[in-house]
């Protein structure tokens, strides 16, 4: 045979195997059919619309055709009973939104996340005449290992995540609490800066930039302090000048409150809540905020607010709202003029601040709880689809490796930097209750039916009782 017929002869040889091997979705004996059954997991969250996870959606869909993920954006009132009811009766979803401050609560709930599975991974790409064809195998998919977790996540995510040695929870975004402020007020006063520590925060600006009229009503307020309902998360404020200054809130060992303690013949709790609550009392220096004021997120859009303590969720509704306000946003305040406060763990100083986010965790009882953890790892882990999400939601990340970036962003720069040095504690087994005890603290403390210290032991006794699981 001659080399020229060869040469041809071999071409179709090759167009021939490949024909075999590829038509339609052929799919290799050795994936066990329940790796390529069709399965359809419910997901639930909050805050969230389904074009914000859409791209993650898509992702998933393209590499794991056999899985669709469906999500339910519920009310963040309604969440909590919604999903106790729906798997109540078998009818919950299999991957839901968990937030940090619930994870002993739900842990009896979630699934811990598995070391290692396999999926079944699908490629689609043309075969030699255009065709999109299919090709599937089966994919050893790896986790995050726990003792590695504070290498990918900020810190934070692997204190509220770990439990007993094994991770619930991953998440997306990590935010902190900052200093809104606004520029035209402080510019009226020839304040060019805004503060950095609370002394100065306190005993100069508030007193400043506060202004009553003759019957002693504040027509416009320094700082929204020192109340429970009208101040949004007024209860992680107070949580984080009690950690500042160097308050040891839980002893999680022998499950005792610490937060009402002495340590010393100094009672760092109680000097963080007679500070928070004297912004509240007429009698004070720095009083510049009231029960009967408007919530604080409505006195700031309206102009009459100098400073705010929030999270980066609050920007699209003060952009939306305050379209003629001219605010910025500054790192939280610290005790020390280097941006450090007292370190409750050590003897040490270190810059705290105070971490809200939620998780995704996957149902316990779920007969896809593998498949759910393999989307969760996609979600969280993979830069790519964490960046697209964040990118939507305009968030800042959980990820040590996409938070770098967002460290020189204008918006976001503030709140990607201190993730870094973010904290929470352990409420115990209701987050809820935990809250309402908080509040009742503050409430007493202000309205001077218990002295603050009364107040706080109080708290410490109730909070204590959430420690023990249900």
């Amino acid at each position: 045979m001659s080399k020229k017929l060869l040469i041809p002869l071999a071409i179709v040889l090759v167009i021939l195997a490949g024909l075999m091997m590829w038509a339609g979705c052929k799919k290799p004996v050795q994936i066990p059919q329940d790796k390529l059954t069709p399965k359809t997991l419910s997901f639930w969250g909050v805050w969230d619309d389904t074009e914000d996870f859409q791209a993650i959606l898509n992702e998933h869909r393209a590499q794991f055709s056999n899985v669709n993920i469906e999500y339910t954006k519920l009310k963040p009132e309604e969440y909590e009973q919604a999903l106790l009811e729906a798997w109540a009766v078998g009818e919950g979803p299999d991957i839901f939104m968990v937030h940090n401050s619930w994870m002993r609560e739900y842990q009896k709930y979630l699934a811990p996340m598995p070391q290692q599975i396999q999926m079944a991974k699908f490629n689609v790409s043309k075969n030699l005449f255009g065709k999109e064809e299919t090709q599937i195998s089966l994919q050893d998919i790896s986790f995050p290992e726990v003792n590695n977790l504070q290498n990918i996540f900020v810190d934070v995510v692997a204190d509220d995540a770990i439990i007993s040695g094994q991770v619930y929870g991953l998440p997306l975004s990590v935010d902190t609490l900052a200093l809104y402020y606004n520029k035209d007020l402080l510019n009226n006063e020839g304040i060019f800066l805004p503060p950095t520590v609370w002394d100065d925060f306190a005993n100069e600006m508030v007193p400043e930039l506060t202004k009553q009229d003759e019957l002693g009503n504040i027509i416009q307020s320094g700082a929204a302090l020192g109340t429970s309902d009208n101040i949004d998360r007024s209860i992680d404020i107070l949580s984080l000048l009690m950690l500042q200054n160097g308050t040891v809130m839980i002893n999680e060992a022998n499950s005792q409150v610490e937060f009402a303690k002495e340590t010393r013949d100094y009672n760092p709790g109680l000097s963080a809540l007679q500070f928070y609550t004297d912004f509240a009392s007429p009698a004070k220096e720095a009083y510049s905020w009231n029960e009967d004021m408007s919530s604080a997120l409505e006195t700031f859009v309206q102009g009459q607010l100098a400073f705010m303590f929030s999270y980066s969720y609050q920007i699209d509704t003060i952009e939306q709202r305050g379209t003629r306000l001219n605010y910025a946003i500054a790192p939280m305040l610290h005790i020390n003029p280097d941006g450090t406060d007292r370190n409750p763990y050590s003897t040490g100083r270190a810059a705290i601040n105070y971490a809200n986010y939620w998780l995704l965790g996957a149902y316990k009882e779920s007969d896809y709880q593998e498949e759910a953890w393999n989307f969760i790892r996609l979600a969280t882990t993979e830069n790519q689809q964490a960046s697209q999400y964040l990118e939507k939601t305009g968030k800042p990340a959980a990820l040590l490796s996409i938070l770098n970036l967002q460290q020189d962003d204008p918006v976001l720069g503030v709140f990607a930097r201190q993730a870094l040095s973010a904290k929470s504690w352990y409420t115990g087994y209701d987050a809820t209750a935990m809250e309402d005890y908080f509040k009742e603290m503050i409430d007493n403390t202000v309205s001077g039916d218990f002295t603050a210290k009364e107040a706080l032991e109080t708290a410490a006794d109730q909070v204590e009782k959430t420690l023990r699981a249900k």
